[in-house]
This record gives structure tokens, sequence and C-alpha cells, in this order.
């Protein structure tokens, strides 16, 4: 990820979907938006109940650098999940 910022750079949506991560990757991609630059991540929790993710779960460091986070799961359906992030069904 460490070209990331150059692709950013010029002002840009970044969008991320996430299945397989721990807080250190997610960390790392939450470098990728650029400051006063949009960031959204869809994150696949196959044991999430809530639509958003915890302050203080895995997602945490994307929450706290400012990208948009919703959280799908078994029970909570993509088209949700999509939609909480600004995307259209």
């Amino acid at each position: 990820m460490s070209g990331a910022h150059a692709l950013t750079a010029g002002g840009c949506l970044s969008v991320a979907i996430v299945f397989a991560y721990d807080r250190a990757d997610l960390a790392k991609l939450a470098q990728v938006r650029a400051s006063g630059h949009e960031g959204r991540a869809l994150v696949l929790d196959p044991h999430s109940q809530a639509l958003r993710p915890s302050e203080d779960g895995p997602a945490a460091p994307l929450l706290h650098s400012g990208w948009k986070v919703a959280t799908a799961g078994p029970d909570i359906p993509l088209s949700r999940s999509w939609s909480l992030l600004g995307g259209k069904r």
C-alpha cells in the first residue's frame, strides 16, 4: 500500500471491500484516504450482528481516520450495508 498515497493525492473517493483482515491491516488501509477526501469501507464480518462496526473493534482505525464504514454479515443484507455507505441499489 505504499504507493496508495500517490493514487489518492489528486482527490478521489477511496472504496474498500474488506473480508480477511486484522487491526494492523485496517490501520494500513486507513492511511490510503488522504485528508479531506472521502473513504468508504464495507467490512464483511461473518460474526457481526451490527450494521455499524464498534468504535473499539477491528475497524476502529478506519473509523478514527474518517472513513465511513458499514458491516455486512449473515444477518445484515449487503444491500442494506451498501445503502448506508451511500451506494444505490
